[in-house]
């Protein structure tokens, strides 16, 4: 029996807390970096998409866009929106109309879920506002900004940082990818999953 297994879930260097504590986006992992990435955002007046694949890490990347913002001094104003949550509701108008009279910059997870009529409003706020970022599955109107790719050879990297003495073999985490569709997040739950004994 691997050694690894049956781990209590606090000592799991897989819990899922742990992995966003310590997992930032790195542009660094597919080819680029946030010198160039921010130079073209702000060639585009601040409008920009990351446009990727699920569990590519285009959450992960607006979560470190918005604290190198913040950390420069900028207001920024996160929204989020899947399958069940993509109503453009009275309070999330609020929230931008707001966001737009304090010049703060608008970033936007799940941008693909919203209406065509929602998606213009986004479109004038980040104009009129701050700026925008949004994310999405898909090419979008606006300029895009940086692509996010998945690859067996990332989640090496990122196990390698989470755990750099895991008993997962290189073949095993090709197999794990391979089995999550290319999710580097799922993938990394199954390497929960398997020192948990699941």
């Amino acid at each position: 029996m691997n050694g690894s297994r049956f781990l209590a879930a606090k000592d799991n260097p897989f819990e899922m807390s742990r992995v966003e504590r310590l997992l930032t986006y790195d542009p660094e992992l597919i080819g680029a970096d946030w010198e160039s990435i921010e130079a073209g955002w702000e060639s585009n007046a601040r409008i920009g998409a990351v446009v990727g694949p699920h569990g590519s890490g285009k959450t992960a990347f607006l979560s470190a866009f918005g604290a190198r913002l913040m950390g420069r001094g900028e207001t920024v104003v996160e929204l989020f929106f899947n399958r069940e949550r993509r109503s453009w509701s009275p309070e999330i108008r609020q929230r931008v109309e707001a966001a737009v009279q304090r010049g703060s910059i608008l970033l936007v997870d799940g941008y693909e879920q919203l209406t065509f009529g929602a998606r213009r409003q986004l479109g004038r706020a980040g104009q009129k506002g701050g700026g925008l970022c949004v994310s999405s599955h898909r090419r979008t109107t606006f300029p895009t900004m940086l692509r996010t790719h998945a690859s067996p050879e990332i989640l090496v990297s990122l196990v390698e940082r989470l755990s750099p003495e895991t008993q997962l073999t290189e073949r095993e985490l090709y197999a794990i990818f391979d089995g999550s569709g290319g999710n580097l997040r799922e993938a990394l739950w199954s390497c929960y999953d398997h020192y948990a004994g699941i």
